[in-house]
């Protein structure tokens, strides 16, 4: 799961500004991806200690995964940008001559593969509703402001 929210400059970032300055290399598959609001990690966290938890394993995701595609025109909504859609053996290529390299390799996988788990469990534990996309709206607004950029002074 890519934990996404307010302050953080991780994956959600990255493809914010990315796609903000156009350069963003898609997959022209359309896969599904599960984020999670870290809003959302804390409650859980929080119930968790004041309430307990059975033992187990337990995915902790939004309520549903995204397609990557809708993710990202989303951001390009927020944004003067674009990105490029590029044939999905370009990512295949660039996922088995990068296997060495493991840090690259995870960033081409982060773009590329599905990423989407039950959440039926915890859901059962913690009776907790997150939206990925309601949420959304509210931290790419923060992503465009991040430095001082905001959207009507934008220029590229």
């Amino acid at each position: 799961t890519t934990i996404y929210g307010r302050n953080d400059l991780g994956f959600l970032y990255k493809l914010f500004r990315l796609v903000e300055k156009g350069i963003f290399p898609s997959p022209s598959k359309n896969f599904r991806l599960h984020l999670l609001d870290v809003e959302t990690l804390s409650d859980i966290y929080v119930n968790t200690i004041n309430t307990g938890i059975k033992p187990g394993v337990y995915n902790l995701a939004d309520n549903n995964p995204v397609y990557f595609r809708e993710l990202v025109n989303l951001i390009k909504s927020y944004t003067r940008g674009n990105y490029i859609t590029l044939p999905d053996f370009i990512f295949e290529f660039f996922e088995k001559i990068t296997s060495i390299n493991k840090r690259i390799n995870i960033k081409i996988k982060l773009i590329n593969k599905e990423r989407y788990y039950s959440v039926s469990k915890i859901k059962s534990e913690f009776n907790y509703d997150s939206e990925t996309l309601n949420n959304l709206h509210n931290y790419l607004s923060w992503y465009r402001g991040v430095n001082g950029i905001h959207r009507s002074e934008s220029v590229l």
